[in-house]
């Protein structure tokens, strides 16, 4: 039976998931220093599988159904992401323009699994939009954040919708079944898929030897921020969500991820230095305030119009 309060505990657990994402891209970005951007998701993804498949079972769900969850996850989201980061994109904006996949996730569920987006949902998504582009630059042509690590960005907000939508479908079919969904088992075992291609892909295009120099002089901090990556922000933070989201429910846990965007943008000012003009602190500003009225307007409003009944 889900808890309807959530205990000191645990609320201290879901602060260091938050905090573990947020500082995960800090991580992302000491580790491209010393790997090549598809080798480290081939490696990421490899460590994550190999050796956790060991001790957490494979979901009772078909391959298809991880395949392609996996897809959109690996290939696509952290592909279009680490090359974002190679190429210029500040870490603490990144994890900003990352969770415009709340968007994309509505969208691609009102589409694809027919779910209904209310007409606030609607109103959010349009302020998040609008923030968005403003931070990208588009209303002023004078502009500091790269257009093409922007673009990759929004790709990869877009692969992470779509991954998050192919997830509901893995839930579905365990619901029709009358099973639970395990996060960190769908997680794990998807990882499966995606080491392979992206060694392949480097290969391809990052060359042999471009990535046998970056083994060659690898450093600690990009070791260190490798397993930081496999190990605190994903099998640990992942596991404690989806035991929190077990135990309360998706309704409450789930809107404390929009504090990661938060945590992003200020670790990467103390820890990397980075610094944002104002007119990127107003797109910040507008576009989580889009996200935030996304999530909880509805919650809002009811409440407030609750309230004023009993006055």
């Amino acid at each position: 039976m889900k808890q309807d309060r959530i205990s000191l505990k645990d609320f201290g657990l879901v602060l260091i998931v938050v905090i573990l994402w947020g500082l995960n891209f800090i991580a992302m970005k000491i580790g491209l220093s010393g790997f090549p951007p598809f080798f480290l998701v081939a490696m990421r993804f490899g460590f994550v599988f190999f050796p956790a498949c060991l001790w957490i079972k494979r979901p009772k769900v078909p391959l298809k159904y991880l395949f392609w969850y996996s897809f959109f996850l690996g290939v696509g989201q952290y592909s279009f992401m680490f090359t974002a980061l190679m190429m210029g994109m500040p870490a603490g904006i990144a994890s900003v323009l990352l969770q415009s996949q709340v968007i994309f996730s509505l969208i691609l569920a009102a589409l694809l699994l027919e779910e209904k987006i209310t007409s606030i949902q609607v109103l959010g998504i349009m302020i998040s939009v609008f923030g968005v582009l403003f931070l990208g630059g588009v209303f002023d042509q004078d502009t500091t954040l790269p257009f093409v690590p922007f673009i990759l960005m929004i790709l990869a907000a877009i692969s992470f919708g779509t991954s998050n939508v192919r997830y509901r479908m893995i839930v579905d079919y365990n619901n029709k079944r009358g099973e639970t969904t395990n996060s960190l088992q769908v997680l794990v075992w998807s990882s499966l898929f995606v080491p392979i291609p992206m060694f392949i892909i480097s290969f391809v295009l990052e060359t042999p030897q471009v990535v046998f120099l970056a083994i060659r002089q690898l450093q600690a901090p990009a070791l260190l921020s490798l397993l930081y990556m496999v190990v605190l922000s994903t099998l640990i933070a992942y596991g404690l969500w989806g035991s929190l989201i077990g135990k309360y429910s998706s309704s409450k846990i789930a809107p404390f991820s929009l504090l990661v965007p938060l945590v992003g943008v200020l670790s990467a000012y103390l820890v990397l230095g980075e610094s944002m003009t104002q007119r990127q602190i107003i797109g910040i500003v507008i576009t989580v305030s889009g996200l935030v009225f996304t999530n909880l307007g509805t919650m809002i409003i009811k409440k407030i119009a609750f309230r004023q009944r009993k006055l």
